[in-house]
């Protein structure tokens, strides 16, 4: 099983739903599909917070469509949307 830090984040616009199309780090980016199907397999995805570590989780708001979020570190609701743009 693979972990990976995520530093960055694109975004599918400028709405509201604030969905995310794919997440980055240091020499690798996974489309949102890879990243459901990794943690599916068992993969962790993380987000440095400051002192704490937020951990990337699925989610199913509202909808049946997965949805990425962080584990609550008191810090930020979801610390995926406040992630710089990946290039």
């Amino acid at each position: 099983m693979a972990s990976y830090d995520v530093t960055c984040s694109r975004k599918d616009g400028p709405d509201e739903d604030q969905r995310l199309e794919g997440l980055g780090g240091v020499g690798w980016y996974h489309t949102i599909d890879e990243v459901i199907a990794n943690i599916g397999r068992g993969d962790s995805y993380w987000v440095n917070a400051g002192k704490r570590v937020a951990v990337v989780v699925i989610t199913h708001p509202r909808t049946q469509q997965p949805y990425l979020t962080t584990s609550p570190d008191g810090l930020r609701q979801n610390n995926l949307t406040f992630l710089r743009e990946c290039r």
